[in-house]
């Protein structure tokens, strides 16, 4: 080879111009060579960058798809106010878990305070909704004591054995940090990367959990949204099995690639490290993104967002995978750049020297071009006129399995099957008829293996040879057709995607100009890709729509993230709103070249949300409105019964039997104010229903199926299905008894009117303005302005501005206040009569208890006032006499005591100093007298004591009453030791009032229970009992009772019931009582029955004279 060489180059430097084509053909064909190499690199870059896209889009798509899911099994929490166990696993059951690789299962986490974690817990294991026996070892796991807990409640699985049940994640802090965040915004939330507790595994796991809030109450505020907390849908994931299924195999071919937690959004990204690593591609023991070694030659790193948190996503090419998609050209173009130099320089070569040295030199070159082209990675070979072999290279007799020895003389029917055969041939004989270079893509087979190719064929003309020759040339390209097939594939699949995806997709340059969309932005919004190409928002829709879009479009491009925005967009039905996710797509550079974004239509979600609180969602619907308490009944488009709930059927008094396929008219026969049938077209109903407006009415009546009519409140409601108008819901109530109300309440209304209008007294109903809003004749009258003059106008419009604005004044405070006011004040009517009127007004509310207005009434009250001066002045002159009565009681009193005792002690001196003498008549006689001077002493000593409690001034001050008790029953004890008596007691509390006045009163009671005794030993007992709110006092004996007739005479002065043989005293004790009572602001009264012993009960008030 280097003898060869040498001669070679010995024999071009004999020919500069030799040389000088040499150099310059060589310099072509590897300068040729070069430029398509870094064509082909460029090329592989960018394909290999498209696939990096492709693969973070499938991964949002595929997380986006199981957050709608999670969306989902909210609203059927929205839609009730309970889902039971056999709901959710119905629920999860059609959702068909198993088509989700990746996916766990669902579950509900319920947040329970630890108050309520046994409650909780008893709950759960009598639950029997599932198994007969409920779940007897349910529990709260792990053990230990928290202020709050976050146990799954029921999970669905796809395995089987997977028991997470009563797994409490808030246990965890990756499971709680999760689940506080989610609360707390009201968002979705995922974890960061979890090792699992439960299957022992090891691949990474993670949560998303979405936050479920109690229906109707506030989420406003971070404190709304705890305070409403109910618990959490959330779905477990095994990543692996999520992103394997997610990118698809051929993908994976292509790239290495990790995932790595980059922590929370807009916290910053965390470093990667091993243990925040998601997914390796390959499982290497270093993933590569943690590697220095061995850099690959494309790399690229992106970011996405799942549920909150940040994913790094590092991406590098698999060697080998991508870097040949188009080499076999750059080998073509050396190789045909190499022959066209032999061919120029062997022809000045020839030219240039003599005929032998020429051959010998061209057999130098044949030679040496001979061992070049063995050293090539292509085929390359050489046919006669008659299609057979007269030379090949190594590669090409590796490829037909030969030596090259061999191959010499053979035609491809000798090494190929005949189809592959026959199909070289037509080639052969198509480059023969061409002119130049023939290139084309053929199949072979080699060892039974079958082969792509890249041919190029063409005619060439050897010295020495008279007959043309065929050259051809091939490089093996199956890679590269497998994997156009697998990329053509992609497109596809993306294509198909895009244009069966019910999301509208395009895809926006930097200036806002469409560059792709997909179909479902052309059917909803009447354009073609064609057509959007170059245009922007505003060309379609209006400026403020498309004014909001830009902006959205810009804080996505700067943000250089995604971001879900709610977005408005015209449509023929009207305006609809989308959940649009926007994120910008980045070139080469790592720079953003066009935004993409995915629009989902929410307008049926959110009217499916406004509607769930009336009903239950699709599984709970007809369960619903079974249970309403009104007739229900669903139409098609022809008027035929699709459904009748319980209540209509009773209603009209037939099955649903004879209602199904019915025409409504012949189920529901309406006598209509207008007379006509419910589903003629001229009927307002029906002609409501069919422009998209519902119809209500309580002034129809509907035939019962026995013929008897009865009135109804109904409406008609279309119902569309997919934005189309598909039918009707009729309901409807009896509402006899409602008309009855209606017409009683008519009557109360008309007799409230005359009432009022036939009412003496001035009554008046004004707005918040003040402003009359209603007022009877008196109050006209008053005013001096006709009945139907008055309304709307104000104080201002009849009175004086001062009394009128004290009149305004009171309107504001009372509804500021929302208290009633009274007031007595002198009055001059329109006609100058000056009387006194009460006026009383009162705030007037609404249903929402705010405040409207007020309500007043007025009253002439001179009459009164006259009176009421009359009583003030006998009440005057009545408290004059009394105090001049009970001056003279103590006057009369005082006096009296001297002559009497005067006259019991001369009688008594008298009766000593006779002594003997005295007769026994006379001693009688004196004794009468004495008698009658001693009860007449005791009676004035009463009458002082009487006085003296109504005339000496009290002392206040707390007392208890324990201690007033025993220095009464001190006083007593003699009385008491005599009879025998037995005292009991209840505690006695501390009261406010005069210690003195309350032992006299304790005193007289135990003293007249003394007094009155009957056959049994006397047993007195003071009590103390409360009622509502306060505290009775009394003292209760077994003597002889009184009849409840005498129950008030006995207190008044001097007021006996026996005889003074019978029972001794004079009638005073229980009158100082009563006054005892009463000067403290009480109440007195006794409790008996002849013969069954007597209960005298008092109240005392508290410090401020409350009872």
């Amino acid at each position: 080879m280097i003898a060869i060489c040498a001669k070679t180059l010995a024999a071009l430097r004999q020919s500069p111009l030799a040389l000088m084509m040499l150099a310059l053909g060589v310099g072509l064909s590897f300068g040729a060579w070069h430029y398509v190499g870094n064509q082909t690199e460029q090329k592989a870059r960018v394909q290999f960058y498209l696939h990096a896209g492709d693969a973070r889009d499938a991964i949002v798509q595929r997380v986006n798809m199981h957050l709608e899911i999670l969306r989902g099994a909210r609203g059927l929490f929205a839609a009730s106010t309970a889902v039971t166990r056999t709901e959710w696993r119905d629920y999860v059951a059609a959702l068909e878990l198993a088509r989700f690789p990746g996916v766990q299962g669902l579950g509900f986490i319920r947040y329970v305070p630890a108050a309520d974690k046994e409650d909780f817990e008893r709950r759960a294991r009598r639950d029997t909704s599932l198994r007969p026996a409920g779940h007897p070892d349910f529990a709260i796991f792990p053990a230990g004591a928290r202020d709050d807990y976050y146990p799954v409640e029921y999970f669905e699985a796809q395995a089987p054995e997977l028991k997470v049940e009563g797994l409490d994640h808030g246990a965890y802090p990756i499971g709680r940090e999760a689940l506080e965040r989610a609360r707390d915004l009201g968002l979705p939330a995922a974890s960061s990367r979890l090792i699992s507790v439960i299957d022992q595994g090891q691949k990474p796991r993670f949560l998303m959990v979405l936050p479920v809030y109690r229906n109707g109450m506030p989420t406003a505020s971070v404190a709304e949204r705890r305070a409403a907390l109910h618990g959490f849908v959330y779905a477990r994931f095994k990543v692996e099995e999520l992103l394997n299924n997610a990118i698809g195999a051929t993908l994976l071919q292509e790239l290495d690639f990790e995932i790595f937690d980059g922590g929370l959004k807009d916290a910053g990204v965390a470093v990667p490290d091993r243990e925040r690593l998601l997914y390796d591609s390959d499982d290497e023991a270093v993933p590569r993104a943690l590697r220095t070694d061995s850099p690959p030659r494309f790399s690229d790193s992106l970011r996405i967002e799942v549920a909150g948190r940040d994913w790094m996503l590092h991406f590098a090419n698999l060697p080998g995978a991508t870097l040949w998609a188009d080499a076999s050209t750059q080998w073509i173009v050396l190789l045909w750049g190499l022959l066209c130099t032999y061919a120029a320089v062997t022809i000045v070569l020839i030219l240039s020297t003599g005929r032998k040295r020429v051959e010998e030199e061209v057999l130098r070159q044949k030679s040496l071009f001979a061992q070049i082209l063995d050293i090539l990675p292509i085929n390359v070979f050489i046919k006669d006129q008659d299609g057979r072999f007269v030379m090949v290279n190594a590669e090409c007799a590796r490829l037909l399995g030969l030596a090259k020895e061999d191959v010499a003389g053979k035609s491809d029917f000798d090494v190929f099957p005949p189809e592959v055969a026959r199909a070289l041939r037509a080639y052969d004989t198509d480059v023969r008829a061409a002119d130049g270079l023939v290139m084309r893509e053929e199949k072979l087979v080699s060892g039974g293996k079958e082969l792509f190719a890249l041919a190029g064929k063409t005619m060439i003309t050897l010295a020495g040879n008279a007959q043309p020759l065929l050259l051809g040339f091939s490089i093996d390209i199956s890679e590269r057709k497998k994997m156009e097939q697998s990329l053509l594939e992609s497109e596809e699949r993306f294509r198909s995607i895009l244009d069966n995806a019910t999301a509208v997709i395009y895809i926006k340059d930097l200036e806002g100009r469409f560059i792709l969309i997909n179909r479902q932005y052309e059917k909803l919004f009447h354009t073609s890709n064609a057509d959007m190409l170059g245009k922007t928002d505003y060309d379609i829709f209006p400026k403020e729509l498309a004014d909001a879009y830009r902006e959205n479009d810009r804080r996505v491009l700067a943000g250089r993230k995604a971001v879900e925005f709610e977005e408005q967009a015209q449509h023929d039905d009207g305006r609809h709103t989308y959940v649009s996710v926007k994120f910008p797509l980045f070139g080469v550079s790592g720079e953003p070249y066009a935004l993409c974004g995915i629009s989902t239509d929410i307008s049926e979600r959110l009217q499916l949300e406004r509607e769930a609180a009336e009903v239950r969602g699709n599984q709970l619907s007809r369960t619903l409105i079974d249970a309403v308490g009104e007739g229900v009944i669903g139409v098609d488009l022809l008027h035929r019964v699709v459904f009748a709930n319980p209540k209509a059927q009773e209603l009209l008094g037939m099955g649903e039997a004879k209602m199904l396929g019915w025409k409504l008219d012949d189920v529901v026969r309406v006598v209509t104010a207008e007379g006509c049938h419910l589903t003629d077209d001229t009927c307002p109903a029906w002609a409501a229903v069919a422009a998209g407006h519902p119809f209500r009415s309580d002034d129809w009546r509907f035939t019962r199926n026995d013929g008897n009519l009865f009135p109804v409140q109904m409406s008609i409601e279309p119902v569309y299905d997919g934005g189309k108008h598909s039918g009707a819901v009729l309901s409807f109530q009896d509402i006899t008894w409602r008309k009855g109300v209606e017409a009683a309440l008519a009557e109360v209304e008309r007799q409230q009117k005359a009432f009022l209008e036939n009412l003496p007294e001035l009554a008046w109903l004004k707005d918040k303005d003040s402003r009359f809003i209603l007022v009877n004749e008196a109050t006209a009258k008053a005013c001096g302005v006709p009945l139907e003059e008055i309304r709307g106008k104000t104080d201002l419009d009849f009175w004086p501005t001062d009394l009128a604005e004290r009149y305004r004044a009171d309107d504001r405070e009372i509804m500021a206040s929302g208290r009633r006011k009274r007031v007595e004040e002198p009055f001059e009517g329109q006609d100058g009569t000056r009387i006194w009127i009460e006026t009383i007004k009162s705030p007037v509310y609404d249903e929402k208890g705010r405040v409207i207005g007020t309500v007043g009434t007025a009253r002439d009250i001179t009459q009164r006032k006259h009176d009421e001066a009359e009583l003030k002045r006998h009440i005057a002159e009545l408290a004059r006499m009394n105090a001049e009565l009970d001056e003279f009681s103590y006057i009369a009193s005082h006096d009296l005591q001297e002559p009497l005792r005067k006259m019991i002690s001369f009688s008594d001196w008298l009766r000593r100093d006779l002594g003997d003498d005295l007769s026994e008549r006379a001693a009688k006689d004196l004794s009468f007298i004495m008698d009658a001077a001693g009860r007449m002493q005791a009676l004035v000593q009463d009458l002082l004591a009487l006085s003296r409690t109504g005339k000496t001034s009290m002392v206040h001050e707390w007392v208890k009453l324990d201690e007033a008790a025993d220095r009464a029953l001190d006083a007593l004890a003699l009385r008491i030791a005599e009879t025998g008596a037995t005292i009991a007691r209840d505690p006695l509390p501390e009261v406010w009032g005069d210690p003195s006045l309350l032992a006299q009163l304790y005193q007289n009671l135990v003293g007249n229970a003394l007094k009155f005794v009957g056959a049994a030993p006397p047993h007195i007992h003071l009590t103390t009992e409360p009622l509502d709110g306060e505290w009775v006092f009394g003292v209760r004996d077994n003597g002889i009772g009184i009849k409840p007739e005498y129950a008030e005479q006995i207190f008044l002065p001097f007021k006996r019931l026996h005889g003074r043989g019978e029972y001794e005293g004079s009638g005073i004790g229980l009158a100082v009582c009563r006054k005892v009572v009463e000067r403290h602001h009480g109440r007195i009264w006794v409790e008996s029955a002849e013969g069954q012993g007597a209960h005298f009960k008092f109240v005392l008030p508290d410090r401020d004279g409350r009872q």
